[in-house]
């Protein structure tokens, strides 16, 4: 029996890194969330169109990379924010807390302790 949140896993467009994300999914499986695996270099319109449908209450990604489609993160993270009407974004990496504003859907976790915390809290 799977817990009543859903969680939605990609990696932007030319994110080419999947183990992080792999780990991420296989911890929320292994406490029984459901999840949606999309993969690397997801393109946007993708990502959105797949949230509409699906509804997950999470959106989790990962950006190492310092430039994607988007040249920024603050850009596609901003983006991100406006246009996913119904769910929140956790995202990981070092160089998001940089140059990112606070937006109101968006949570970065710096490592995977605080993400378990978070989802055994949920």
């Amino acid at each position: 029996v799977y817990k009543p949140h859903k969680f939605l896993l990609f990696l932007r467009e030319g994110e080419l890194h999947e183990f992080g994300l792999l780990f991420l999914n296989y911890l929320l499986r292994k406490y029984e969330f459901r999840t949606i695996y999309l993969g690397q270099s997801v393109p946007f319109a993708d990502i959105t169109s797949v949230q509409k449908e699906q509804k997950s209450d999470f959106l989790v990604t990962t950006i190492i990379n310092q430039t994607g489609v988007d040249d920024l993160d603050s850009v596609y993270f901003t983006r991100l924010d406006k246009e996913i009407n119904n769910g929140n974004i956790l995202a990981f990496g070092k160089l998001l807390f940089s140059d990112v504003p606070n937006l109101k859907k968006v949570r970065f976790i710096e490592s995977y302790k605080p993400f378990k915390e978070f989802i055994l809290n949920l």
